[in-house]
């Protein structure tokens, strides 16, 4: 490759042979001296030049001289580099030494010293020896470094958490292990009531490699219990208790219990739950009262624990205080090893290596072994099952109101994976005389609490995707990313025991709660049961014993909606009709969502946000809609899709819902239908988008203006086109988007960094909060968007251009991510939709430090099924 210089030459002008001045209409530009000097010089000819086409950098190489000006220009850059440096960290000091309180701008100058180290620690030479001690020295030069600014930072703002928490998570790199446990004690000493100190000791205690030990993380959590459980009953007075202090002991004993369960002692989480349930709600009455301390309560609980009466959960389970009146000698039951030994005697006959039959027995016995030692202790083979007393002490503590005890029972049930627990809601009504208005109080497991875990035990025990990713064990895709569950798991067929132990807990529970809460255990109950089946369908049970199951499963369902109680309650009708879906029988299905509707808006007000049942309304005609149109799709008979036109145009008109039985909805009310929901719709959401700040919009008014956007786009798809109802959508997402955008920095004062949030104002709370709330609605529109392009492709015979591009899909779907990073819908479809292009960034673009389990396997997928499709 031949070099030329970065200067521009002239080349010499030709002189005219006929001494004739030449006249080309501009006056021309004469060469100076030195232009003419380099131009002869870059056209001598020489021993390395004989042609003339080298310039003089290459005469220079090609002689063995120079590099002087690369040197010079190396030189150059470095010091404009060095002034750059010098001058951001001009500008940092000089605004830290007017805002000294100013604690993202520190943080920003601790994360600014890893840009300046690539100038200002960088080695010569990569591949030698000494450079790479060298470089090591800088590495941790660099650490002390930030420690020392941290520590500057600190002096100033001793009570900020975040730089405390930066300060520890860089020391982490250089300090020994006693260095590291000091620091931690000193942090815990000085903020003993902070929730987030105690969450991060917790995670650093559980995840520090070099200093694990189980024993030694059980007594921090014991530790952690009894300091909160002191400023709770007012024995430690230096600090007051952190705000929520109940629910926060539970999300503590929860993690506790994941770390058991990790940890091979899944007897112990078990036996942590019941003993809290029966210390919380089957006290004896001489001891619910608030003068008698928790250590005396304890201390008479041992004896009934010690005794091995059935506790809750287990089959004749009376309660403690019942058990502590009839005074009954309790007797060991036999000891029945329920076809275990068999099982364990067919593993050893297959043969294997050792580590793989001590797998499969471990695996095996995990799966049966789950429950405390009942028995008589001289019985047991395994110490291990064996949960004495003075194991759970420690962690066992005392709830006072209502909501919070119920809040312990969600979380647990979640723990043990009853489905849908993470995002229930409990609401308590409490109805006027008179009216159909109601209050209502919000118990949510799905909340922002500092002790959520991400644990994971196999991709199959905690069925990451859920129903989105119906995948059969025998499929290739399955077989790489499911294995064996470790321990009792509900996906699988063999642990029947497990599954009626949470039947049990689910029908006891409901027998300790008033109605308001009883009802919405009834609903995860059926949810369990529908779970049930599926997984029996899924894992190809036989189909005689799968039908038996299924019609005790009905049977069951039907004796709840007799009952007085259930008989009005719509949610229960709507589990009901899902199970009914399930099981293929879409008559029945489409049977009971109708009657649903029908008394759930016989009073007319089947639009009016505040009508009680509006929430379980909205649900049953969702379902209503997604399963006309599925079938739609399926029998292309055009009588479905006008059962959908004539409902929504009566549901809108009139209030009420009215089945067509396959018959046309007239022309005049589709256009009434239409421009009612249109003004709704452009209400309610300049409400949601214009008014954030002076109208907080009520759960009721977010969950309308969805549904809106939905009715609207079905009856642009069914009437008009593909497109319109594609607008439709688009529209109402830029709008609320447009809303949410935040203005993007361009000069360094004006950075907003995410630890701003630690110093908040009302205002700026509740800004906050509008934004997530916006966020969520974005994420249910991207949800019913999506759908509405797959129901889409299936209606050929009544859209054209009913399918969307590849292309057009996936911008559809990262914006959708990037709304909800989280949805396990929106992950799992752009992962099956990447194409070898995408994959080289793929999803890696979405994925940030604190991504979740999900996150990080949905980034797996489209490279195992670009693997397996080869």
């Amino acid at each position: 490759m031949m070099y030329s210089d970065a200067t521009k030459v002239r080349t010499l002008p030709i002189e005219n042979s006929e001494g004739k001045e030449n006249h080309n209409g501009y006056i021309p530009v004469e060469l100076t001296y030195a232009e003419e000097a380099r131009a002869k010089n870059t056209t001598q000819h020489s021993e390395v030049n004989p042609l003339g086409i080298h310039d003089s950098t290459t005469q220079q190489y090609l002689m063995g001289l120079g590099n002087v000006r690369q040197e010079e220009s190396q030189q150059s850059s470095q010091k404009i580099e060095y002034e750059y440096w010098q001058n951001h960290s001009k500008k940092y000091n000089e605004r830290l030494g007017k805002e000294p309180g100013n604690v993202p701008l520190w943080l920003e100058f601790v994360r600014f010293q890893d840009e300046a180290y690539l100038y200002l620690f960088q080695g010569t030479d990569s591949n030698n020896k000494d450079s790479k001690k060298k470089h090591k020295r800088n590495r941790k030069a660099l650490a002390e470094r930030k420690i020392s600014i941290l520590d500057s930072a600190i002096k100033k703002n001793f009570r900020s958490l975040e730089l405390q928490f930066e300060r520890l998570e860089i020391g982490k790199d250089i300090w020994d292990d006693k260095k590291l446990k000091q620091e931690w004690g000193t942090l815990i000493f000085n903020f003993p009531n902070k929730i987030k100190v105690w969450h991060q000791y917790l995670i650093f205690m559980k995840t520090h490699f070099t200093s694990f030990n189980l024993s030694v993380v059980v007594q921090t959590f014991a530790k952690c219990t009894e300091r909160l459980q002191q400023m709770h009953s007012g024995v430690f007075l230096t600090h007051s208790p952190p705000p929520d202090l109940g629910r926060c002991l539970v999300d503590i004993a929860v993690q506790l219990a994941q770390i058991w369960r990790q940890g091979g002692h899944m007897e112990r989480s078990i036996a942590l739950f019941q003993a809290l349930v029966e210390l919380n709600f089957f006290s004896p009455k001489h001891l619910c009262t608030k003068d008698t301390p928790v250590e005396a309560r304890l201390a008479l609980f041992e004896a009934f624990w010690d005794s091995r009466a059935p506790r809750f959960g287990e089959e004749n389970a009376i309660g403690w205080a019942q058990v502590m009146e009839r005074k009954q000698k309790v007797e060991f039951p036999e000891v029945i090893l329920s076809g275990t030994q068999d099982e364990e005697d067919d593993i050893i006959s297959q043969g294997g290596t050792t580590s793989r039959l001590w797998l499969a027995l471990e695996t095996s016995r995990e799966r049966h072994h789950w429950l405390p030692w009942a028995q008589d202790p001289e019985d047991c083979e395994d110490p291990d099952r064996m949960v004495p007393f003075e194991e759970l002490s420690p962690h066992l503590f005392i709830l006072d109101s209502v909501d919070e005890r119920f809040y312990l029972v969600l979380q647990f049930l979640n723990f043990f994976g009853v489905p849908d627990t993470k995002t229930f809601t409990v609401s308590i009504p409490t109805v006027n005389k008179g009216q159909k208005k109601c209050n209502t109080t919000e118990i949510s497991t799905n909340n922002d609490n500092a002790f959520e875990p991400q644990i994971i035990e196999t991709l199959s025990d905690i069925d990451l995707f859920g129903s989105h990713f119906q995948l059969g064990k025998t499929h290739k895709i399955s077989e790489i990313l499911n294995f064996d569950t470790v321990g009792p798991s509900l996906l699988e067929d063999s642990c029947e025991e497990y599954y009626q132990f949470l039947c049990r807990l689910l029908q006891q529970a409901s027998n300790i709660f008033d109605q308001s809460y009883r009802n919405r255990i009834t609903v995860l109950y059926i949810k369990l049961l529908s779970k049930r089946y599926l997984i029996k369908k899924k894992n190809n049970t036989d189909k005689a014993r799968l039908k038996s199951f299924g019609k005790e499963l009905k049977k069951h369902i039907k004796n709840i909606l007799k009952s007085e109680e259930f008989r009005m309650y719509l949610p229960v009708y709507l589990e009901y009709g899902k199970i009914e879906e399930a099981m293929g029988h879409f008559d029945e299905a489409e049977n009971v969502y109708a009657t649903a509707l029908s008394v759930g808006t016989a009073s007319g007000n089947a639009l009016d946000i505040t009508n009680v049942d509006f929430p379980a309304v909205m649900d049953l005609y969702k379902s209503y809609v997604h399963l006309e149109m599925d079938r739609e799709g399926k029998l292309c008979d055009c009588k479905h899709s006008n059962n959908v036109m004539y409902s929504l145009c009566s549901l809108v008109i009139d209030g009420k819902f009215d089945a067509a039985d396959g018959s046309h909805a007239p022309g005049g009310n589709v256009l009434k239908a239409k421009k009612k929901l249109n003004e709704l719709l452009e209400f309610y959401s300049d409400s949601i988008a214009f008014n954030c700040d002076s109208h907080v919009p009520k759960d009721n008014e977010k969950l309308l203006t969805g549904k809106l956007v939905v009715f609207i786009a079905i009856l642009q798809l069914l009437t008009v086109g593909f497109k319109p109802a594609c607008i439709v959508f688009e529209t109402i997402i830029d709008k609320i988007k447009g809303i949410c955008k935040d203005p993007i920095p361009h000069k360094l004062e004006d950075i907003a960094l995410p630890s701003e949030s630690a110093i908040t104002t009302p205002i700026m709370e509740e800004k906050r909060k509008n934004k997530g709330d916006k966020l969520k609605i974005l994420e249910s529109l991207y949800e019913d968007y999506l759908w509405l392009i797959e129901v889409s492709s299936q209606l050929g015979h009544l859209v054209r251009d009913g399918t969307m591009s590849p292309v057009s899909l996936r911008a559809i779907l990262t914006s959708a991510v990037q709304v909800a990073p989280e949805n396990q819908r929106f992950l799992l479809v752009l992962a099956q939709n990447q194409g070898w292009r995408d994959l080289l960034g793929g999803l890696e673009i979405h994925s940030q430090r604190s991504s979740s389990i999900v996150v990080l396997v949905s980034q797996i997928l489209p490279h195992v099924q670009r693997t397996v499709t080869l």
